[in-house]
């Protein structure tokens, strides 16, 4: 009952937040470019040749909501000459489900990943980014699966899932496991949220934003642990 409060409370900052944003206004948009050349201008300078990495498991932590300390954890596979980027994932109260509901959430989940994977191929074509479903005991992130149209809500990502979220918004919350922060700012502290809304970690209620080119680079300067990791923004 405490996870779904917060949730709910989460839910409605959140919504408040992206509904009187100021991210269409010049200052912000200028701001938000500002906010996209620092991230970029600490990205690695990479090989021209497609990175290949060895196989790890790969865990830190992140900002959420900017305001809040939350976890990444995901894996980086070799499999036929594609590097792999996989979230163990368990979602509770999911066999609870009726068999078309469980048809339609896994291919919500799949529409999401297709996001990220159409995203990645212009930059790096060898990316593939998936999750496996596993029991509790093998998964890195346990969140349950809420069915009540009454908690139709926002996270926590590592608590909470919601069987009406849409495939965008389930690739933002991916995003969290896969360890990139919530771009907005001051989303608890005041009406207004600086951030690019072109990106899918600054609002995936934005039907055109969509996962950035130095979302990647941030995996891959992971992946090869040749670069200290700067801060993503």
């Amino acid at each position: 009952m405490k996870n779904l409060i917060l949730m709910s409370i989460l839910a409605l900052t959140i919504n408040s937040s992206f509904a009187s944003g100021c991210g269409t206004t010049l200052e912000c948009e200028n701001r938000a470019i500002e906010l996209n050349t620092r991230r970029n201008s600490h990205i690695c300078e990479f090989q021209k040749e497609i990175p290949t990495f060895k196989e790890k498991e790969i865990k830190g932590s992140i900002r959420y909501m900017d305001s809040f300390s939350g976890s990444y954890h995901y894996d980086v596979l070799m499999k036929d000459g594609k590097t792999i980027f996989s979230v163990k994932l368990h979602l509770r109260s999911f066999d609870k489900l009726e068999d078309w509901q469980k048809d339609y959430y896994r291919e919500q989940i799949s529409m999401a990943l297709d996001m990220w994977n159409d995203a990645v191929r212009p930059h790096y074509p060898n990316y593939e980014f998936q999750v496996e479903y596993v029991e509790r005991s093998e998964a890195y992130f346990r969140p349950k699966l809420v069915t009540n149209k009454r908690w139709h809500g926002r996270g926590p990502y590592y608590a909470g899932w919601f069987f009406y979220w849409s495939p965008r918004t389930i690739a933002h919350e991916l995003g969290h496991m896969f360890g990139l922060d919530d771009e907005y700012h001051n989303s608890l502290a005041s009406s207004t949220s600086v951030c690019d809304r072109e990106s899918l970690m600054c609002s995936n209620g934005n039907p055109n934003s969509s996962l950035k080119k130095y979302h990647f680079d941030i995996l891959t300067k992971r992946a090869l642990g040749s670069c200290v990791e700067n801060a993503t923004r």
